[in-house]
């Protein structure tokens, strides 16, 4: 994956969940994904999932107790060497805002094989726009990656 191709991928992936367009979102996985989240444990029981199709039951029922759900993006990191993919955004979850870093690692056939969502505190007092307005216009390349903000041109 290039650059420009995780560019793509966060682009629609963000995109795909701000539509609720569940068979969009499942298509960027492979069918044994194992998945984490403590969302997860919160809706589905358990922290840990494996395989596809638990991951869609999840998503689904997920979406069902989600009735509003927004994605902002901050910025992306992608790391080649180690194909992982590490997005930075925003989740508006039934109006309660809450910084998140999801981590994707990508197989050989181009789709997420584990990946991981970590949670952060409510944002209630930040700004709606950007929890961080300075740390997410800074463009910076780390050492074994590049990490991008979004709103802006990112190579």
């Amino acid at each position: 994956m290039t650059e420009d191709d995780a560019s793509a991928f966060v682009n629609g992936w963000i995109d795909a969940w701000n539509r609720r367009d569940l068979e969009a979102v499942l298509a960027h996985y492979a069918p044994e994904v194992r998945f984490f989240s403590p969302i997860a444990a919160e809706v589905a029981g358990r922290p840990f999932l494996e395989g596809k199709p638990a991951l869609a039951t999840y998503w689904r029922d997920a979406l069902e107790k989600y009735t509003a759900l927004e994605f902002k993006l901050e910025c992306f990191t992608w790391d080649a060497a180690q194909r992982l993919l590490s997005i930075h955004y925003v989740a508006a979850l039934n109006g309660q805002r809450r910084m998140v870093c999801e981590s994707q690692w990508f197989g050989e056939g181009g789709k997420v094989t584990r990946a991981a969502a970590y949670y952060g505190a409510v944002l209630s007092s930040a700004p709606s726009s950007r929890w961080n307005s300075s740390a997410s216009q800074s463009r910076t390349k780390a050492t074994a990656g590049s990490s991008h903000a979004s709103g802006g041109a990112t190579k």
